[in-house]
């Protein structure tokens, strides 16, 4: 009688062996390669949690409990745009690529496409966090912690680097997970030393750092990647340059407000959320501006949703207020304004059939 293994696949499938009858050289040969993928993810996964936690562990020793505190505040904060993006990314990107490749389709172009959807919006969310790391930081943990402020804005240039390394090292695993494995094998030992390095100068050294490890991250990925993907430089640079340009026209908005504040970035929660709004509508003239790809993407999405019956609802709402808001200002012009001063005002506000009756 003929047995089956089972083994979890890196694309989320699991593979199973037919039901026929396999010497020992045969289950041998099946472990040997399930626990060498399996070597390959937990080795990629101790390099990243190691690399993470290094920074605090490194301060612990160093620097006084509070200078951890602030350091680990000022990562919850530069982190909000990655956890909002670059994990959703991380979670649809492998399968997509993964795809691809089982397909035999060629992947240089959905690559780029990836980084530039990935950097357009992850960009501007960056620049914009550190023109407003201020209101950002008391709004999120309160204004005891405005300390971190200058270790977010420096957090979130070294972020600017770190956006095309998500879609590169989820390429390299849809290769396999050798091929992800060698180039953080190279490049996260070299970033922790250099980390080690900076704190004993203190916090500020230490965020700053990143500016310099992050950009060398990058160039590891993309060597490592462009042995499986051969694009040259020029189409990396074409493929994000619009992503650039409407990084600018977003931070416009902020920065314009910051200006007429008097060059002061310590701005109020309501006047930051007026500069989150000017950068909102100054991403979307980038995005029309530059002819991003995203934007047509945006338009069919936005095409395909049919109005639903609580919008419809609304707009009946805003139908009738608008009705009401006529009436109570011919009332009111027909009345005069010395009759009108003799009136509540909340006579004007009834419906026009209570009056009438």
């Amino acid at each position: 009688m003929g047995w089956a293994l089972r083994s979890g696949h890196r694309d989320g499938t699991f593979p199973v062996l037919p039901s026929a009858p396999m010497d020992l050289s045969t289950i041998a040969q099946f472990v040997a390669r399930r626990s060498h993928l399996w070597g390959c993810y937990g080795l990629t996964g101790l390099l990243y949690k190691g690399y993470d936690a290094l920074p605090q562990l490194m301060l612990g020793r160093i620097l006084p409990p509070s200078a951890v505190g602030l350091y680990n505040r000022a990562s919850v904060i530069c982190g909000i745009p990655e956890r909002l993006v670059l994990s959703q990314v991380s979670a649809v990107a492998f399968p997509v690529f993964a795809a691809k490749l089982r397909e035999g389709d060629r992947i240089k172009d959905p690559y780029l496409a990836a980084i530039s959807h990935l950097t357009v919006v992850h960009w501007p969310a960056l620049i914009v966090l550190a023109l407003l790391a201020y209101p950002a930081v008391v709004f999120v943990v309160g204004r005891q912690w405005t300390d971190i402020v200058p270790l977010v804005r420096i957090m979130c240039i070294a972020g600017l680097f770190w956006s095309p390394v998500i879609p590169t090292h989820q390429v390299l695993t849809a290769f396999g997970p050798k091929h992800n494995l060698l180039p953080s094998l190279i490049a996260r030992p070299i970033a922790a030393l250099v980390l080690c390095f900076a704190s004993v100068f203190g916090l500020t050294a230490l965020a700053a750092s990143q500016v310099v490890t992050s950009p060398f991250q990058l160039y590891v990925a993309l060597r490592s990647i462009r042995h499986h993907i051969p694009f040259r430089w020029g189409e990396l640079v074409a493929a994000m340059w619009k992503s650039a340009v409407v990084m600018a026209f977003t931070a416009a908005g902020p920065a314009a407000l910051i200006t007429l504040a008097g060059f002061r970035s310590d701005l109020s929660i309501g006047a930051a959320l007026i500069a989150g709004l000017l950068s909102t509508c100054c991403w979307v003239g980038g995005l029309w501006l530059t002819g991003h790809p995203l934007l047509l993407v945006i338009q069919m999405m936005l095409g395909a949703i049919e109005p639903s019956s609580l919008a419809q609802r609304l707009v009946g709402v805003g139908s009738r207020l608008r009705n009401r808001y006529a009436a109570v200002l011919s009332r009111y012009q027909a009345v005069g304004p010395v009759q009108t001063r003799r009136r509540r005002l909340w006579s004007y506000v009834r419906p026009v059939e209570c009056r009438r009756s």
